[in-house]
């Protein structure tokens, strides 16, 4: 079940913790394979060397810049160079597509715990934003967390920005995919380095698979007496083939609908960001769960 979180008419409780994952985590993108000249990561880093492929999308609503796909090939998104080398980047057509989507085999499973993009971050030349998604059969992508340029970075002349995504829970995985988006406003985009870290999964301990879907973010407000505001637009980038959106509650924290004292409150299309649930009883506490409808 999605997370829940408790509400009471003037106070607004946060009730589910946030776990980390705290590992040794290695380098497993390749990035400091032999050979590779030019490199900005320290010579001391951890390294697993893995059986890697990588490969652009250029077909449909994801598909990379077509010039982008001709710059980045030979591996320079992978070739441990973050963008201070002109010829170890992967840059689109000015005023051309918005996307650099990229696919990535590792070679078998890891445990994925973060992934690191390198993006120009000019007044022109920008970029707001990258998904990651995970597969099972290298085919079928699910969506899992996304990261947006952080824009109190200061824009300057050749600046590569780095953008970290650090999982909440780490991922068991062999298929990934990276969809890197142009700021809109932007007429370019230029990617560096795309560096994925993590570990070899111990035997016999259960991880998230790939193609599981991340539990839906949400708050909820207090906007008046009784009125409570549930809003997870902030969730949307990762609401691929959602259809709906079902609210519950409960008096007592809960995992599952089925558990008791778990009711129906109401649904949203899929196309709604928030929705308004009232009314409730002064003094009175629920806790709420957000959850898609894919049918």
């Amino acid at each position: 079940m999605n997370s829940t979180k408790k509400f009471c008419l003037a106070l607004l409780i946060l009730l589910v913790a946030q776990t980390t994952f705290a590992s040794e985590k290695f380098l497993l993108s390749n990035n400091l394979k032999s050979g590779v000249h030019k490199t900005d990561f320290p010579k001391d880093t951890k390294t697993i060397i893995t059986d890697m492929t990588t490969s652009f999308v250029t077909e449909g609503e994801y598909a990379s810049d077509a010039e982008a796909v001709e710059t980045g090939k030979d591996g320079v998104l992978f070739d441990g160079n973050t963008g201070s080398y002109w010829k170890s980047r992967s840059y689109s057509k000015w005023g051309g597509g918005v996307w650099i989507t990229v696919n990535i085999d590792l070679g078998g499973e890891y445990l994925v715990n973060e992934v690191n993009v390198w993006a120009l971050h000019e007044a022109t030349r920008d970029t707001d934003s990258f998904q990651l998604l995970f597969s099972k059969n290298g085919k079928d992508y699910t969506p899992n967390a996304s990261v947006e340029m952080d824009e109190a970075l200061e824009k300057k002349k050749d600046f590569f920005a780095k953008m970290s995504l650090e999982l909440k829970k780490p991922v068991k995985a062999r298929y990934m995919q990276v969809r890197i988006h142009r700021l809109k406003s932007a007429k370019q985009q230029q990617v560096g380095e795309i560096a994925i870290w993590g570990m070899k999964p111990e035997k016999g301990v259960s991880y998230l698979e790939a193609g599981t879907r991340p539990k839906v973010a949400f708050t909820v407000e207090n906007i008046q007496s009784g009125v409570a505001l549930i809003k997870w637009g902030d969730f949307v980038k990762l609401a691929e083939g959602v259809k709906g959106w079902k609210i519950y509650k409960s008096k007592t924290p809960f995992e599952s609908v089925e558990q008791e004292g778990v009711s129906f409150v109401k649904s949203a299309k899929g196309s709604e960001k928030q929705s308004v649930v009232y009314p409730f009883t002064p003094g009175e506490s629920f806790f709420f769960g957000c959850d898609r409808n894919l049918s």
